[in-house]
């Protein structure tokens, strides 16, 4: 697992936070520098919804959804995302492809427990599912 740090107090961070625990700063990923980096504080409202720090800046979750619905997918989408879901937003790529990772683990289990066997060609004996 690779570590970060905080740009404000030097702080140990991981890839999972969204906040510096020791001076509160906002972080977020950045793809263009495989870093985390600082985020601006929150909006006047005190709202600044999920973001993601992606190239070409941040994209607010909240947006993402909005665009989604009212624009559908890109016409492209099917050529680089497991589904039309997962191009609303960086997140819902991960959980989809995750998903249909799940779905196809449990369809292998699922097989196992009936007895279904896989032959591999050039192999002399079956593997089991």
């Amino acid at each position: 697992m690779r570590l970060f740090s905080c740009g404000k107090c030097d702080q140990v961070l991981f890839f999972e936070n969204s906040t510096c625990m020791n001076c509160q700063q906002r972080v977020g990923y950045s793809v263009e520098t495989a870093d985390l980096v600082a985020l601006p504080p929150e909006d006047a409202e005190g709202d600044a919804g999920i973001e993601l720090v992606l190239p070409g800046g941040r994209q607010r979750y909240d947006e993402a959804v909005q665009r989604h619905y009212e624009q559908g997918p890109p016409q492209n989408g099917a050529e680089s995302y497991i589904s039309a879901y997962a191009t609303m937003h960086p997140w819902e790529d991960w959980a989809e492809t995750w998903a249909h990772y799940l779905h196809m683990v449990d369809t292998l289990e699922t097989a196992k427990s009936h007895g279904l066997t896989v032959r591999v060609p050039g192999k002399g004996a079956a593997a089991h599912v």
